[in-house]
Parts: C-alpha cells; sequence; structure tokens
C-alpha cells in the first residue's frame, strides 16, 4: 500500500511539473516583442490596448510587432517554439480578405481601443520549430500570434 501511495505521490508531482512547463519561444524577429495575451495588454507590440479578449487564450504568450507606417505594408515576422504548438492569429476586422492559407477561422473575436476595432481569431497548428507569421497590408494592424502548447 505504501509503494502504491508513493507512485501515485511521484506520478502527481510530475504531472504538476509538467502542467506548469511553459512552450519557449525564442528568435522572434526584430522588434518582434512577447507579451501576455489579457486585457489592458497592448495589441501592437507599440500600441492599442485590448478591452476584450476570448477566454480560452487570457493568459497565453503572445508576439507582436509594431505598426510602421500606415502607408506601407506591415511586417511580417517569425518566432520559434520548442515544442507542438497551436497558433491562434489576431487579424484586424478591416482586412475582410487575409489570404491566410492553412489557417482556419474561428468564432473568437477580440476588442480593443475604445470598442471600434478588433480582431478575427485563425487558428493553426505547427510542430516545434520556425514559425512564419505573414505581413498584413498597408492601413491594416500587424497580425499577433498568441500560442498554446498542444
Amino acid at each position: 500500500m505504501k509503494m502504491l501511495k508513493k507512485m501515485l505521490l511521484l506520478c502527481l508531482i510530475g504531472f504538476s511539473v509538467s502542467a506548469m512547463a511553459e512552450v519557449k519561444i525564442s528568435n522572434i524577429t526584430d522588434k518582434g516583442k512577447k507579451s501576455v495575451c489579457k486585457v489592458d495588454a497592448l495589441r501592437t507590440a507599440d500600441r492599442f490596448k485590448f478591452i476584450e479578449v476570448p477566454k480560452e487564450l487570457e493568459g497565453l504568450q503572445a508576439i507582436s510587432v509594431p505598426r510602421g507606417k500606415p502607408a506601407l505594408p506591415g511586417t511580417g515576422f517569425s518566432f520559434e517554439v520548442s515544442a507542438p504548438v497551436t497558433v491562434y492569429l489576431f487579424v484586424e476586422k478591416r482586412y475582410r480578405n487575409p489570404n491566410l492559407e492553412g489557417w482556419e477561422k474561428t468564432k473568437m473575436t477580440t476588442v480593443w481601443e475604445n470598442e471600434k476595432l478588433g480582431d478575427f481569431v485563425y487558428k493553426k497548428d505547427f510542430p516545434a520549430g520556425v514559425i512564419k507569421i505573414p505581413a498584413n497590408p498597408k492601413y491594416k494592424i500587424p497580425h499577433m500570434a498568441v500560442i498554446k502548447e498542444k
């Protein structure tokens, strides 16, 4: 009986440690910034606070880049992950026909900047390794990536 209790305790400790582990994100492209997906966080690396984010994504790691000059196409970016992940891509709602091959549109949305602007949320699974996020067109806010371990 004592042996069974010890085994159970070791299993619980192992599970707790693995549940606390977080995907390691590295090699973020120049000017990319890591943050946490939550209300009051910045939507781009330098402006626009979130008013609402999907509950399912709160607290997850996020990566964004600054907007740059609005009249020019935005900045695509890349980063590396240490484990298989699902990436949730925040795409500004004003960008009606994004060319996001392989990305699946979800029912989730965000709201930011005086409740007038927000995002549609897309998702895509990736293995461990380099992930490339496409650039946004001119006059649109750069995409934001939220990372969830699979």
